[in-house]
C-alpha cells in the first residue's frame, strides 16, 4: 500500500492536467475517476471505457440520480476496498483488469488517488478525467511525459507493508 503524507497531499490538490468543462472522445481509452466526473461525461454523451467511483461526492453519499446512472452501466463490475489517502495493491490489479474491456470499479472507501495508477497503466493516447471540486473536470492526456510526472508523485508516497 502507498500512503500520502500532508506535504504530498498539498501537491495533489493542484490539477494534474487541464481543467475543462467538456471533452471530446480521445483517440485511446476514456477513463473517469469519481462519481461526478463520470456522471457528467455520460450525460454529455461519452461512454467511458473504465469508470471508477465510490458512490460519494465530497465524502457524502452521491445523489440518487448519480448512483442510478452509474449503477445502470452495462459492464463488468469490480469491487475494491481502498482507504482514504492510500492506494492499495489491489487497486493496481483492478485497474489493469478494468482496462482490458469496458468495466467499472466500485470503491468501498475513496477513489481519488486512483488517478495515479489509472494514468500509469493506461496506454498513451488515453484520457483520464477526474473532478476538481468547484472548478470542473481535470483532463489528463496520457503521454510518456505525463507518466513520468505521475510516477514521481507515486515515488513520493510512503510505502506501507
Amino acid at each position: 500500500m502507498r500512503k500520502v503524507d500532508e506535504k504530498l497531499r498539498k501537491k495533489l490538490r493542484k490539477p494534474l492536467g487541464q481543467i475543462v468543462k467538456k471533452i471530446s472522445k480521445p483517440g485511446g481509452k476514456l477513463i473517469t475517476i469519481g462519481d461526478i466526473a463520470s456522471y457528467e461525461l455520460i450525460r454529455q454523451g461519452l461512454t467511458p471505457d473504465l469508470v471508477v467511483y465510490d458512490n460519494k461526492v465530497k465524502r457524502k453519499p452521491a445523489s440518487t440520480r448519480v448512483k442510478k446512472l452509474l449503477n445502470a452501466l452495462k459492464r463488468d463490475t469490480i469491487r475494491l476496498t481502498n482507504p482514504r489517502g492510500a492506494i492499495m495493491e489491489e487497486a493496481w490489479i483492478a485497474i489493469a483488469i478494468g482496462l482490458r474491456k469496458k468495466s467499472r470499479i466500485v470503491v468501498n472507501g475513496e477513489e481519488d488517488l486512483l488517478v495515479i495508477p489509472a494514468v500509469l497503466l493506461a496506454k498513451n493516447g488515453s484520457a483520464v478525467v477526474y473532478g476538481q471540486p468547484g472548478r470542473g473536470m481535470v483532463l489528463i492526456k496520457v503521454t510518456e511525459k505525463k507518466k513520468d510526472i505521475i510516477q514521481k508523485l507515486l515515488d513520493e508516497m510512503e510505502v506501507v507493508l
